[in-house]
């Protein structure tokens, strides 16, 4: 039976598709996406990151059946590296060998099973078989994990049409692009279906015999290609590997070079900031030194002064001692000068008394003198007077109270008057 061919006229709206539904192949005319997610890797080793990126480059420089070289190489010796397995099927996918591509792609969905790119590779590859009832299930579960890919959901609608889900495909359609190209879509979608594409193209159909044989050709091209250029990929393949070890060493080296001097570098900062910390300490240690001083010789200043005051109030308690004293024995003097003055003015007063008293005596004397008959006038001669003839002793003389030999003139009638200091 004869390989399905698409209608001429479809070309342009099936570019359209596969632009927008299909949205697969990062590598030139492949219709499988391609496995390079760095978010969803985890990489066991550096050897397959090495050889899967080698195989990316060689890809991108259209160097395919080098790139299929190493991808071979990654997924004989590292087994559960996904992005290899991917990009393995594409490659087959480009080659026409379906059953290959979906083999590789169901090893990968057992190690993965929720990853949307292989969901979705593997839809591609079941409808392009024809399978779109084994696709879709695939592309909605793509659209499921990542809800943001319109790929997905344009894929999911690209098989609802091949199943004639008319209606359905259309709607899924709008929420990706606009519903015109929605409609042209489905238009093309429609040319593809089997019944349709089978009469529109049937004069264009291959024999079965001579498909066969080109089929052949081809894959024999393929495999002398494939062998001629085994041994420079893997030659290329053991340098690249060479090269990237050398310069995973070199930046080893530098690694541990910077890693040196940052050590040293930190050492000598630590050792700069101990320094400083000492120094710091040792100026804090002085400056607490000359506060010490500082302060013990301000004590030593206050207790002088506290001293010099101490000596100063009892130098002033001193004066006010004597100057109490002093005026102590002012006042005592003064009082035994008052007491001296009062007994003076007592002698005065008794020696007046007696004055006056002798005078009386006298004039009584002369008056009974002249009263007495026939009596001659006595003659002016000292008498006895009253006080004398009763025992008294006459009265000294008048003198000056404040004067010298004031206890001599007093005699025996002058009390005795002894000064004691008051206190």
């Amino acid at each position: 039976m004869g390989r399905l061919r698409f209608a001429p006229t479809c070309s342009a709206a099936l570019t359209a598709i596969t632009l927008l539904a299909a949205g697969c192949a990062t590598m030139p005319g492949a219709g499988v996406e391609a496995g390079s997610r760095p978010a969803d890797v985890h990489y066991q080793d550096p050897t397959a990151k090495t050889l899967y990126a080698m195989s990316r480059v060689l890809q991108s420089q259209g160097k395919l059946p080098q790139a299929e070289i190493v991808l071979l190489r990654l997924v004989k010796e590292y087994g559960d590296f996904v992005p290899s397995y991917s990009d393995l099927a594409g490659l087959r996918v480009q080659q026409g060998r379906l059953d290959e591509a979906l083999a590789l792609l169901e090893a990968a969905a057992k190690m993965a099973p929720n990853d949307p790119v292989i969901l979705n590779n593997r839809g591609i590859c079941l409808l392009m078989k024809g399978n779109a009832e084994g696709a879709l299930p695939c592309f909605e579960k793509a659209a499921a994990r990542n809800p943001q890919s319109a790929k997905y959901r344009a894929n999911a609608a690209l098989a609802l049409g091949m199943l004639r889900r008319d209606e359905e495909s259309l709607e899924l359609y709008k929420e990706v692009v606009p519903v015109a190209e929605g409609r042209q879509n489905l238009e093309v979608i429609r040319s593809l279906r089997p019944d349709t594409a089978g009469q529109a193209d049937a004069s264009a159909e291959v024999p079965e015999p001579v498909a066969a044989q080109q089929e052949a050709e081809r894959l024999a091209a393929e495999d002398a290609a494939r062998v001629a250029t085994q041994q420079e990929a893997e030659r290329l393949a053991a340098e690249e590997a060479a090269r990237v070890a050398a310069q995973q060493e070199a930046e080893r080296l530098a690694a541990e070079e910077a890693a040196r001097v940052a050590a040293q570098q930190e050492a000598e900062r630590v050792a700069a900031e101990e320094a400083a910390r000492v120094a710091a300490q040792q100026e804090t240690e002085r400056l607490a030194a000359e506060e010490a001083a500082r302060v013990a010789a301000h004590q030593e200043a206050e207790r002088v002064a506290a001293e010099e005051a101490a000596r100063v109030a009892a130098q002033q308690e001193a004066e006010r001692l004597a100057a109490e004293e002093a005026a102590r024995v002012a006042a005592q003097q003064e009082a035994a000068r008052l007491a001296a003055r009062q007994v003076a003015q007592e002698l005065a007063a008794q020696d007046a008394a007696a004055r006056q008293a002798k005078e009386g005596a006298a004039g009584e004397d002369a008056e009974k003198k002249k009263t007495e008959p026939g009596g001659a006038a006595a003659p002016d001669s000292p008498k006895p007077n009253a006080a004398a003839a009763e025992g008294v002793p006459a009265a000294p003389a008048a003198t000056d109270d404040t004067g010298p030999g004031l206890g001599e003139k007093a005699g025996a009638s002058m009390a005795v008057v002894d000064v004691q200091p008051l206190g």
